[in-house]
């Protein structure tokens, strides 16, 4: 990474920039004898210019808060520290509470009086301040410090501010030690919020009145400019935006994620513009710094205008900059935590500090891996060294949480011939409320501020690694520890070319689709056999992608149900310019239009027109299995069902892996990706992020790690080496959400049970796995068969991959569980081979021999896979149908 000076001629060279492009403006100077002559020929008028041209270029009039109020919780008197008046809530903004204060042999960190002393509350306390209406910026300081008579430790509290409920079961310690990167010993929660009245309530309520205690050093209220974050005509990014165009900010609560200062040190609140917001430093969350240049500009040249006023944001955030090393690469890449099912306000602040013309510098915007804006040109709407900024609205749905800002080069044609890249200087991320008026986080990234101490501290890196290394730094990892110099140049290739194609591209390809048929003549019995389809058809047959014909969504984008020639089907509608899209697309098209088999969704065909990337399946009428597990109004299945279902997927996934040329590793086996047919008979879909071994002798795959979060094998994760094996830990996780009916990971549950496979081994270890299992299935399921299933699962999640079955003899057991389920339904034997190996009487040889069955075997018992009903112990292994 580069940094550079504008005003530094050498350094403009290194850029590769022409000198008169950077020249810095001066203040203009007139001489006596000019300034006379002006005089003369129009004296008022050139007075006028005169002033004007005289005046250096300053910022606007600071915005000053007219009703800013400081309150210093636990304290007797009134105090100015740093200028600001603080005072004291003593008999005024609270009745009720503790009053204390650090004693004077305890380390203070250097912190300032005013957090020194604080308010604590035993049972729910509201502070009742009076402000004057419109939209606020409400801080609470949180510093943790010893009484003496309230153990810090067992602070444990929610605060609710007018409706709206900001914190929830807040454990302060807990969270300073989760904060990574932070050398800060105190928290500062910032939430903007709209007064519709007089006064503002703010409530404390411990969560066990008179066993835990609410706390509070200092409460900041500071208005907001009227239109400061007014929302008149944000862009809005992801798919739902019928649900985000009814966001507002005048009847919402926002709460701030992140405020940085890109490129730049951070920016106190004596240096912001009357909001007194602080602003962060970019380093901590910016991936593959050595890709971004720095520039820095002249503070005093920064140029405010009407529509940009200097409380938008401070002179420091405008006055530097990253800008894309066009050599490197052709993206800067931002990952931050956040929080699922929530939208958020993304506002980037741009400043042009090298160009003067318009069309120099244009750039793309992506907000995880969607368009947001392609062929941004700031010159277009502010001058060189005027601030400008964007506002987005994107939700996240999906794991991993964290949301992705890029800044790419724009590859239109007007761009190439100019050496600016994509550029940023300050970028603001804020939480909208959900429709509960929550903004209490969720996701697992938050959920261990209840926990204690490095414990805490060490499993949440363990999690914001996990999704840093699935998005971004894998490629990077693997290709420095593993691959020699060669193949890390290679691999850099790759993965610039990755970021190159951001926007879609008209793909080319070969597929195995026959060529007798054409999308016209399409019909149930020839349906596996499509082809390309035109886009009009494609919009006839989902009613223009009509809302009401949403089935599903993903990481691929929006599912519609359709109907071409009489035939329904299901229609992937890839999200624009998606990279993710563009992958699967592919990787579904020529690795998948070959297959054949009864326990795979069928690939009906695709479209490829108007930068459109659809995939057409066979319609799944029941849905996926996840959402007749739990998480919707869907029927329960009974436990022969779900043994029947999971037997069904064994077999795909077994074809998969033998029966499919070199073989074939799924990568995103979950519940969600198991649909059912009308007849409830299971097929795994979703190869989008599937890989075929190189060769028969190829064990694995060397890749960077994706996957689904809370499927993902823990030793792929480690190593980026892919095997079948992969595929069977994910299933094995699968086979518990069968038999538990939650969800893998669950932040809302308490920590021993959060995660589904610490859980429910921790049972089944101890032979009691009954007690995880969905009541709904109480009455319907054999122990003998419940056993058999938890010894499948225990087998599939081993650490390591040489322990793990092989999914056939995952599927010959869960054949057997079955059977013996239907013994014990009516009373009849169990079936011939015991899989108990515990209880198994005989030799250790004879046990081996009697209870593992070979992949010989298996590709030996070969038949008709369209029978759906099981009759023996040994069924169909369904390897590839021929003909």
């Amino acid at each position: 990474m580069q940094v550079f000076n504008i005003d530094d001629a050498a350094s403009v060279c290194e850029l590769g920039l022409p000198l008169l492009t950077i020249k810095p403006l001066s203040v203009p100077t007139l001489q006596p004898s000019a300034i006379l002559l002006l005089l003369l020929r129009c004296p008022l008028c050139w007075i006028s210019c005169l002033l004007l041209s005289l005046q250096p270029r300053v910022a606007q009039s600071q915005w000053t808060p007219r009703d800013a109020l400081f309150i210093n919780c636990g304290s007797f008197q009134n105090m100015t520290i740093n200028g600001r008046h603080f005072l004291s809530d003593e008999g005024t903004y609270v009745s009720g509470g503790v009053a204390v204060s650090i004693s004077h042999n305890q380390s203070t960190n250097g912190l300032s009086k005013e957090y020194l002393t604080a308010r604590i509350f035993t049972t729910s306390t509201s502070y009742q301040v009076p402000i004057m209406t419109g939209m606020h910026w409400i801080r609470l300081y949180f510093y943790p410090f010893d009484s003496g008579i309230f153990n810090i430790h067992s602070s444990v509290f929610s605060v609710t501010v007018e409706e709206y409920l900001m914190l929830g079961n807040l454990n302060v310690v807990a969270e300073i030690n989760d904060d990574i990167g932070s050398d800060t010993s105190f928290i500062l929660k910032e939430y903007c919020v709209n007064a519709t009245r007089n006064f503002v309530s703010i409530i404390f309520t411990p969560s066990k009145p008179n066993e835990t205690f609410a706390f509070i050093n200092v409460i900041e209220i500071v208005p907001v400019p009227d239109k400061a974050y007014q929302l008149d005509n944000p862009i809005f990014v992801s798919d739902h935006k019928k649900i985000e165009r009814e966001l507002g900010v005048t009847t919402n609560a926002l709460q701030t994620m992140y405020r940085l200062n890109v490129a730049g040190p951070s920016v106190e609140q004596a240096e912001d513009s009357g909001q007194l917001r602080r602003w962060a430093t970019d380093n901590a969350f910016i991936r593959g710094s050595v890709l971004s240049m720095i520039v820095r500009g002249n503070i005093t040249a920064i140029s405010y205008s009407r529509q940009v006023p200097e409380y938008i944001a401070p002179r420091p955030v405008y006055s530097n900059a990253r800008i894309v090393d066009n050599s490197n690469s052709n993206h800067m890449t931002w990952i931050f935590p956040v929080d699922i099912g929530y939208s958020y306000l993304v506002r980037l602040h741009l400043c042009e500090l090298i160009f003067h013309e318009a069309q120099q510098r244009m750039f793309n915007v992506y907000l995880n891996n969607l368009t947001a804006y392609l062929g941004l040109d700031i010159l277009a709407f502010a001058r060189k060294d005027s601030p400008y900024f964007l506002d987005f609205v994107i939700r996240v749905l999906e794991e991993p949480s964290v949301l992705c800002v890029q800044v790419g080069r724009s590859t239109s044609s007007i761009a190439t011939k100019f050496e600016g890249g994509g550029i940023l200087n300050g970028l603001e991320i804020l939480k909208f409320n959900d429709s509960a008026g929550s903004l209490v986080s969720t996701s697992l990234t938050r959920h261990y501020s209840t926990s204690s101490g490095s414990e805490s501290h060490k499993r949440k890196k363990e999690v914001l690694g996990f999704m840093i290394g699935t998005l971004v730094v894998g490629p990077f990892a693997f290709g420095t520890v593993v691959a020699g110099i060669c193949f890390c140049r290679r691999m850099m290739q790759k993965k610039a070319a990755k970021f190159s194609c951001l926007k879609w591209q008209h793909v080319r390809l070969v597929t195995g689709f026959g060529g007798n048929m054409t999308p016209s003549r399409i019909n149930p019995s020839t349906a596996s056999l499509g082809g390309s389809f035109p886009f009009q058809k494609v919009l006839d047959a989902t009613n223009n992608f009509h809302e009401s014909l949403v089935i599903g969504t993903g990481g691929f984008g929006m599912v519609y149900k359709g109907l071409i020639d009489g035939v329904e089907v299901a229609v992937k509608r890839a999200n624009p310019r998606s990279q993710q899209g563009l992958t699967e697309f592919k990787t579904e098209i020529e690795l998948f239009s070959t297959l054949r088999h009864r326990h795979l969704v069928s690939l009906i065909g695709y479209c490829n027109e108007q930068q459109e990337m659809i995939l057409l399946y066979e319609f799944m009428a029941n849905g996926c299995l996840k959402k007749h597990l739990y998480g919707s109004d869907f029927p329960s299945l009974s436990w022969r069902q779900r043994l029947q279902i999971c037997i069904d997927s064994a077999k795909g996934l077994h074809y998969l892996h033998t029966g499919a040329g070199l073989g074939i590793i799924h990568r995103d086996v979950k519940t969600s990706n198991i649909l059912l047919d009308e007849k409830f008979v299971a097929k795994v879909s979703d190869f989008g992020l599937s890989k075929m071994r190189a060769t028969p002798d190829h064990t694995h795959v060397s890749t960077a790690v994706k996957g689904s979060f809370g499927y993902l094998d823990p030793q792929y994760y480690r190593t980026q080496q892919l095997t079948d094996k992969s595929d069977v830990y994910s299933f094995g996780v699968v086979l518990l959400e069968v038999m538990c009916a939650r969800a893998p990971v669950d932040p809302c549950l308490p920590r021993e049970q959060v995660n589904i496979c610490d859980w429910a081994l921790h049972w089944q270890k101890q032979g009691l796995l009954h007690h995880t299992m969905d009541p709904r299935l109480v009455g319907d399921y054999s122990l003998e068969s419940l056993q058999v299933v938890g010894q499948i699962a225990e087998a599939c999640l081993a650490e390591k991959a040489i322990n793990r079955p092989s999914i056939g003899d995952v599927l010959w057991r869960l054949e057997c569980a079955l059977q013996q389920h239907e013994a014990a339904a009516t009373k009849i034997s169990s079936c011939g081979r015991n899989v108990h190996r515990a209880e198994q009487p005989a030799t250790a040889g004879a046990a081996s021999s009697d209870n593992v069955i070979t992949n010989q075997e298996l590709d030996d018992q070969t038949g008709d896979s369209d029978d759906t009903s099981v009759s023996s112990l040994f069924s169909q292994m369904l390897n590839s149908q021929r003909g």
